[in-house]
């Protein structure tokens, strides 16, 4: 509808494109005749902002959309991030995402109380709209902030994730290096009863040894006197001839034979002097 009242004004940049006279006179109040026009101006603009607060509604049950989505990336972020050590800073992360939650929160509430606002009053201007629009804008940078920090968290939680794997490798093998220096000094204290064992029997063997000798040595003296009690005692009283029988009977062999007659001079001189020589005297 491009009906020109003839006030003599160009179409400007007004949301119902028509002359900017014929504008003012539909939002702040009739000029010159009204008319049907008029009725028609009033019409063509509450259908027009009618067709932009609807479009405001739908950018911020958008934007609501995307914070309930962050808002469930966040919860399962979170959970990803309990088991691991670096639980305080997923927890931060956490916080951080629900503040920007609340703020993307509290900007699509600024942007619906905006859009109330311009459809309970006809009569608002274009600024208002703007404003609504940078408001629905804000959420969406908000929400686009908070799925970056949720982002960051998830990336935290798997960060702590694999250093404590890492730390439960390094447990694991403390635990078999204990359990094998276990296994060893048990070895060891087998090994050192073993070789207590081994001594001892040594020592009973020993023991067992002397006692025999001794009895042999007991058994080999057998009650001698003292003056016969050794080996070497025994030689001396043979004179340390160790061919006493030969010695003794050539001694024997110089006796007068058992059947001599005594016609026979005997030298007992001589006889004295050959044993003696026989004996080593």
């Amino acid at each position: 509808m491009a009906i020109d009242r003839g006030l003599n004004t160009t179409v400007s940049s007004n949301p119902l494109g028509i002359d900017n006279d014929d504008y003012v006179a539909t939002v702040v109040g009739p000029q010159g005749i009204a008319g049907a026009e008029t009725a028609e101006y009033i019409a063509k603009y509450n259908a027009v902002l009618a067709s932009e607060i609807s479009t405001t509604a739908s950018e911020v049950a958008a934007s609501s959309s995307a914070a309930s989505a962050l808002a469930s990336q966040v919860a399962a972020a979170a959970s990803e991030g309990e088991s691991a050590a670096s639980e305080t800073a997923a927890a931060l992360s956490e916080t951080n995402a629900g503040t920007s939650e609340t703020n993307a929160a509290t900007s699509a509430t600024a942007s619906a109380s905006s859009a109330a606002n311009a459809l309970s009053s006809q009569n608002a201007s274009s600024g208002s709209e703007t404003n609504a629009s940078s408001s629905a804008t804000a959420a969406a940078t908000s929400a686009s902030t908070a799925t970056t920090q949720a982002s960051t968290a998830t990336t935290k939680a798997a960060e702590a994730l694999a250093s404590q794997t890492a730390s439960a490798a390094s447990e694991t093998s403390a635990a078999t290096s204990a359990t094998t220096a276990t296994t060893q000094a048990s070895t060891a204290t087998t090994k050192a009863s073993e070789a207590s064992t081994s001594a001892s029997n040594a020592a009973a063997s020993a023991a067992s040894a002397a006692s025999e000798v001794a009895t042999a040595v007991n058994a080999l003296v057998d009650s001698a006197p003292t003056a016969l009690d050794t080996l070497n005692k025994l030689a001396a009283s043979l004179n340390d001839d160790s061919n006493f029988a030969g010695t003794m009977t050539t001694a024997l062999a110089g006796k007068a034979a058992s059947s001599h007659n005594h016609n026979t001079i005997y030298d007992p001189i001589g006889a004295s002097v050959a044993m003696a020589i026989a004996l080593g005297g």
